[in-house]
């Protein structure tokens, strides 16, 4: 049986994660984890095979639950990457929603000193995809403005003779 720890997993975005999980896994064991641990005892009682367990991540202390988990989702804020870095540690797999682009040196140089024996798949920095396809539209733009700055600057080399 897997054993799935997520971090914030009753707040909305945590709920959101652990209903999805139960719906493709029935066996699984969740663990939804935060500082109010009673706030998700109705969330417990609709996934089943359930349970809450304390965490504070500002505490810097490894939850004792990390031992026996298969995989640590994170829905939560981690600056100091405590989850990464136990998952990395205990060769657990790790799924982080909330790591931006220039939050992520830190986690590859910690996976460069210590190659994952597992998935580590920091999912946040992609805002969804937004920001590529911001940047796609963006690059369309300046691609034809390269294109128009080009020819007129070979148009104007051609006139002075160059």
């Amino acid at each position: 049986m897997q054993r799935i720890y997520i971090a914030g997993g009753y707040g909305v975005i945590g709920s959101a994660v652990a209903r999805h999980i139960r719906t493709v896994n029935q066996d699984a064991e969740i663990i939804l984890a935060g500082r109010h641990p009673e706030k998700g005892s109705l969330l417990v009682q609709e996934l089943g095979n359930a349970r809450t367990a304390f965490l504070d991540i500002r505490q810097g202390q490894s939850p004792t639950e990390l031992d026996q988990v298969d995989l640590i989702v994170s829905t939560i804020q981690d600056p100091a990457d405590l989850l990464i870095q136990e998952a990395l540690a205990k060769g657990t797999a790790h799924i982080g929603i909330t790591k931006l682009a220039d939050e992520l040196t830190p986690i590859l140089f910690a996976m460069q000193n210590h190659p994952p024996q597992a998935p580590i798949v920091p999912l946040g920095h992609s805002q969804a995809g937004i920001l590529t396809l911001v940047a796609y539209q963006e690059a369309k733009a300046f691609e034809a403005f390269t294109r128009s700055a080009w020819q007129v600057t070979m148009m104007n080399a051609i006139r002075w003779g160059l």
